[in-house]
Order: C-alpha cells, then sequence, then structure tokens
C-alpha cells in the first residue's frame, strides 16, 4: 500500500472532489477489504470525520461517508483496516533484541466482540446509534474496554425487554404489587 497518505486530507479540487481521493479511496476500500474481518462479517469500521473506526458499514456507505465528511484525523496507519500498530512493524530495526509485547488479553476480547458487534447493529439496523467514546478502543485499559462492552451489552438487553410482551406484563404485576405495598402501609400509619 502507499505509504504516502497526504492524499487523505485533500479531498476536495475547488468544491468537488479530487479525483486523486476518488481512486485513493477505491485503493483503501480494496485494501481493507482484503483483510479477514472483512471476509468475516462483511462490513468494515467507517473511518470517516464523524463515525472515527466505531461503527460497521457495508462499503457503499463507508464510501459515501468518506467523500462526504472525510477521513477521521490523523489516521496514516490504518490499524483497523488490516494494518499492524506501528510498534508491531518493529519501529526499531536498529535495535535486534527488542522483543515486542503484545496483549492476547485483548486480541481475544476483540476477536470475540466483533463479530457480535455487527450483530447487534444488524438486528437494531432501524434505530438510532447512540455516541461511542471517541477514544481508540486499541489503546484503552482493559477495563474500560470491558466496562464499555458490558455497557453496551446491557443497553442492548434493556431494549430487548422492552419490546418482550411477557417482560412487560411481569413488570405491569410487580408495579402493581409494590403500589399495593405502599397504599397498605400508608392506609397502615394513617390508621394508628
Amino acid at each position: 500500500m502507499d505509504q504516502n497518505r497526504g492524499w487523505m486530507y485533500n479531498r476536495l479540487d475547488g468544491k468537488y472532489l479530487s479525483k486523486a481521493f476518488i481512486t485513493k479511496v477505491d485503493e483503501f476500500i480494496a485494501f481493507a477489504c482484503q483483510q479477514e474481518e472483512f471476509k468475516r462479517c462483511q462490513k468494515l469500521k467507517c473511518p470517516c470525520m464523524k463515525c472515527r473506526s466505531r461503527p460497521y458499514h457495508d462499503v457503499d456507505t463507508i464510501k459515501f461517508h468518506l467523500f462526504q465528511r472525510g477521513f477521521q484525523p490523523n489516521y496514516y496507519t490504518w490499524v483497523h483496516h488490516g494494518e499492524p500498530f506501528p510498534d508491531e512493524q518493529g519501529a526499531c530495526p536498529s535495535s535486534p533484541n527488542v522483543e515486542i509485547v503484545t496483549n492476547p488479553m485483548r486480541d481475544m476480547v476483540m476477536n470475540a466482540y466483533t463479530p457480535a458487534t455487527v450483530l447487534l447493529q444488524e438486528a437494531t439496523r432501524n434505530t438510532t446509534q447512540e455516541p461511542i467514546p471517541e477514544a481508540k478502543v486499541a489503546k484503552e485499559p482493559l477495563d474500560k474496554m470491558i466496562t464499555w462492552m458490558t455497557d453496551d451489552i446491557r443497553q442492548s438487553l434493556k431494549n430487548m425487554r422492552e419490546n418482550d410482551e411477557e417482560f412487560k406484563k411481569h413488570s405491569q404485576r410487580n408495579k402493581k404489587s409494590k403500589v399495593e405495598g405502599l397504599k397498605a402501609k400508608i392506609s397502615h400509619s394513617q390508621g394508628s
């Protein structure tokens, strides 16, 4: 892949999209579609200014977003689209004794969570997306990432419960019994 990525931030030629930008976006999409994650999910993280590599979209939506909004700031290394982090490439070639440390726990969580995210987005396609924290997941401590995932799962379960008729009936019965209990306490305290 071309390492000169200045084109990513030269989107317009006057008031129109530059031909070079359109060509390079097509090359970027082709590169990203060769990655294992795309082959598994048929969707990519959107690197536009608004999405910032968070939600997964189909290729046409990503192209539209990039043409309309441009790339997120400083995304010169495509870490969310198949390129390794700079420190994983051996940033210090003159130091052959440098040991590259990877985080297998992070890799395991990311591998397990990515397909679930895609399925969840497909299941809730007609709902609006809640904003997601701007920090890069790859740089977040594991506990923050787990908290974020837990909150996301909790919200999904809440949405599922709100649409489940049996759960609604059970909730109504609980509310009625609580109201009756409060009425009994009030009448008991007024009667004393």
